[in-house]
């Protein structure tokens, strides 16, 4: 069973990586990979990010909170609500505006520094670490925690 589960994880990944060279030597530039050249309608793209933001695991976990914790639950989804619109404002209209697709791309442009992609390559690896973590080992909830 175990060299199933890693064959068909290792299909997936190649599957993926595959299209995305696909896609990639179709698209002429950055905004031709990221963003379709722009040809996609405002409301596709509005749906498209909140099914990302808005998923059913995110609303299952917030049931799960408001069961265990009981009215902290309730105002942490207030929180996670109110927190998607201030993404779309604050942060992904001025990405738009920069035509950059990244938050560190767009501090990349306005200051120039290699301190800012350092810590924004740091930081990815540290979320990836604790995902992997967490994702790894769930009994054992404080190992997520240990860098």
């Amino acid at each position: 069973m175990e060299f199933l589960s890693v064959a068909l994880f290792v299909l997936f990944v190649a599957l993926v990586i595959g299209l995305s060279l696909y896609f990639a030597k179709k698209a002429k530039s950055a905004s031709g990979y990221f963003v379709a050249g722009g040809t996609i309608h405002w409301s596709v793209n509005g749906i498209a990010f909140a099914g990302d933001y808005l998923s059913a695991a995110s609303f299952l976990g917030i049931c799960g909170m408001i069961a265990t914790v009981g009215y902290d639950g309730f105002l942490y989804s207030i929180g996670y609500l109110a927190g998607w619109v201030v993404a779309l404002f604050v942060i992904a209209e001025p990405l738009k505006r920069l035509g950059k697709y990244t938050f560190a791309d767009a501090l990349d442009a306005k200051f120039n520094s290699k301190g800012i992609q350092l810590t924004a390559a740091i930081s990815t690896l540290i979320v990836l670490d604790l995902t992997f973590k967490c994702t790894t080992f769930p009994k054992d909830f404080r190992r997520c925690f240990v860098i």
